[in-house]
């Protein structure tokens, strides 16, 4: 999927198109190598993202506003509780 992501990135944005080029030094021979490249920036983008304090207030307030009263009395969501590791951590 992140594949096809990059590929879209590309479509999309003159700016990851400009590094796709970039990294691929006018070479067919490292179009490969350029498009995991787009990928992997691609992948930390969207890792700073899902990480940003911005986007949980932003998560926090859309589920404020879609639950209930009595459901906010009961707990936090369950989002809001981090799932163990499957090697016990």
């Amino acid at each position: 999927m992140l594949c096809q992501a990059a590929w879209a990135a590309l479509r999309a944005s003159a700016e990851w198109r400009a590094t796709y080029e970039k990294l691929k030094r006018g070479s067919a021979k490292r179009s490969k190598v350029a498009i995991v490249a787009i990928m992997r920036k691609l992948a930390i983008a969207m890792w700073h993202t899902a990480r940003s304090k911005e986007l949980d207030g932003l998560l926090e307030e859309i589920d404020h506003e879609r639950t209930s009263a009595p459901a906010r009395q009961k707990g936090p969501p369950l989002r809001a509780l981090r799932p163990r590791s499957a090697c016990g951590g």
